[in-house]
């Protein structure tokens, strides 16, 4: 139909069919009433009819386009209304279909890509690398590669027990990992998966070093059916400790104590101790304390309520009984926590002992070496450092100090953040000996008694038949730790502290297993019980003790 057929017919014409002419481009409405293209005109009905369709054209198209929400649609919209009020809107919707088709034209392929990519043979070079050929546009193409590249690498480096080893031992003491015991499970995990291990070589590691893997990864171990109880007990693992480990036994957790600017408690002697995260200080001032209580060396301890570690102080000890069970090892202490615990000793001739115990928190010592190695430290880090400037120099007490500084045995190696425990022994000595008080002194000028190395977890040392332990000991000292002993050795004789000598002082727990569980053994924390009695001023009570006063003037 043509515009000139339009015009000789138009009374034959419904509203409708000249709305439809209209709206496909044949003809306009102000051609259909110019009488000079008409012989006869539409009748006045069917004009205002027309009208209204023509009104209300482009609301209705706009509700049937959003109601079918299709490219098509709004295009059409567009196309019959290029400057429809509604144009944005339709623009606007087009990008939004058109970008939710391409995601799931995307998502689509994406998944076939995977089913493809799932179907290759992951340990298998060749089909790696035809994969890799043949799909180049493939979504798991660099995974691909990845892969592939990995196990190239591994025919020159050889993945096996020491490499995992290695990397168990960096997890372990690797800070930015929010959950190390996960990620050593998932690294065993993949070495089975891998192959590059079987379980005879993950059992000869446990045997030979019963502690080389907590007991939570054990238990998941366990769960994961890669090994079971019967097996630690047919590598030597004792009964107790197996039954320990099947038990659901949660260890004491510490809550962050308050932080303290100086020593609450005057004419005491101050006992210190320093040693980096997982040195093993805080076990061993938990024996300490569980010793010195429990009526054996000393004849009584009486802790003082108000010290800032009272709740600490009663809570460490009870993880280490000496009644023969097996004990849980606690949780390590919360990060640049501090506590002050005092208490008072009566030894076998009657003799009380004030004593004011102090466990600098390990991640101090860390402070000290980003402080030289002029790395940042975060808010949490300088109020860790305010604290021990404020207990030494600005708020120093008067009384007489022993301190003691931890390092573990075996432990030289192990990386602590990219670096042995030595290197951060050699920054805490530089520290400590950088600090002065307001005449220039060092902190041990004046009331210092003694410096002691206490090397922790000494039943790892194996004494041949003629050997002797404590000469081993000194060896191993001099060898792996001879530039921090020295230090320690210098500051003794510049202050005259102890005859210019720094004992070095063997510690054990006892026999600990899967670093959680342990027989405790009081023989080493009573031979320090001891010795801080000995190099602890003590006075007596009553009567005698007033009479002895007297007579001292």
């Amino acid at each position: 139909m043509n515009k000139e057929e339009i015009f000789d017919n138009l009374p034959e014409f419904t509203a409708q069919d000249l709305f439809k002419y209209i709206r496909q481009g044949v003809v306009t409405l102000p051609e259909l009433k110019d009488p000079h293209n008409v012989d006869e005109p539409m009748k006045a009905s069917v004009r205002k009819e027309l009208e209204d369709l023509l009104e209300n054209a482009e609301p209705n198209d706009w509700s049937a386009a959003l109601k079918e929400d299709s490219i098509r649609a709004y295009q059409d919209y567009l196309n019959q209304y290029p400057e429809g009020s509604h144009r944005q809107e339709a623009r606007n919707a087009i990008s939004r279909l058109k970008t939710q088709s391409a995601k799931m034209e995307a998502d689509i392929r994406k998944s076939e890509d995977k089913i493809l990519y799932d179907s290759i043979n992951k340990k298998d070079k060749k089909a790696l690398q035809d994969f890799i050929d043949k799909y180049e546009d493939n979504a798991y193409v660099d995974e691909a590669k990845k892969i592939l590249n990995e196990l190239e690498n591994r025919d020159y480096i050889h993945y096996g027990m020491d490499a995992l080893k290695e990397d168990i031992l960096a997890t372990q003491t690797d800070k930015s990992i929010n959950d190390p015991n996960k990620q050593i499970l998932e690294l065993i995990e993949s070495a089975f998966t891998d192959g590059t291990i079987d379980i005879d070589d993950l059992l000869d590691e446990i045997e030979d070093d019963n502690n080389f893997l907590n007991a939570w990864v054990i238990k998941e171990l366990v769960k994961k059916q890669r090994l079971n109880y019967r097996d630690l007990e047919d590598i030597g693992i004792k009964t107790e400790f197996i039954q320990k480990l099947a038990g659901n036994v949660q260890r004491t957790r510490f809550d962050v104590p308050e932080s303290i600017s100086e020593i609450s408690r005057k004419e005491t002697t101050e006992v210190y101790f320093w040693g980096i995260p997982s040195s093993g200080k805080s076990c061993a001032l938990g024996a300490i304390l569980s010793v010195a209580g429990n009526g054996q060396v000393a004849k009584t301890m009486t802790l003082d309520s108000d010290c800032q570690g009272f709740d600490y102080m009663n809570r460490l000890p009870q993880c280490f009984l000496s009644n023969g069970t097996v004990c849980v090892l606690p949780e390590g202490t919360p990060t640049m926590s501090t506590y002050e615990m005092g208490f008072d000793l009566t030894d076998q001739k009657g003799l009380v002992h004030p004593i004011t115990c102090i466990d600098f928190a390990g991640e101090l010592i860390k402070c000290m070496y980003k402080t030289f190695a002029k790395k940042p430290l975060t808010n949490q880090e300088k109020s860790a450092l305010d604290t021990l400037t404020n207990i030494l120099i600005s708020n120093r007490t008067s009384s007489r100090k022993i301190h003691f500084f931890v390092v573990e045995y075996g432990a030289e190696n192990r990386q602590y953040e990219g670096l042995p425990q030595i290197n951060y022994l050699k920054a805490t000595l530089n520290y400590i000996n950088s600090l002065k008080d307001n005449k220039g002194n060092s902190i041990f000028k004046t009331s210092t008694d003694a410096i002691y190395l206490v090397v922790t977890k000494v039943d790892k040392l194996k004494a041949h038949k003629g050997q002797n332990k404590s000469a081993l000991l000194s060896e191993h000292v001099i060898g792996h730790y001879g530039d921090f002993y020295n230090g320690l050795k210098q500051i003794c004789e510049a202050n005259q502290i102890n005859g210019g000598k720094v004992s070095v002082l063997p510690f054990s727990l006892g026999k600990v297993c899967f670093q959680n569980y342990c027989k405790f053994n009081t023989a080493y924390a009573e031979s320090i019980v001891n010795l801080i009695m000995e190099r602890s001023d003590g006075y007596r009570i009553g009567k005698r003790g007033l009479l002895e006063s007297i007579l001292r003037g």
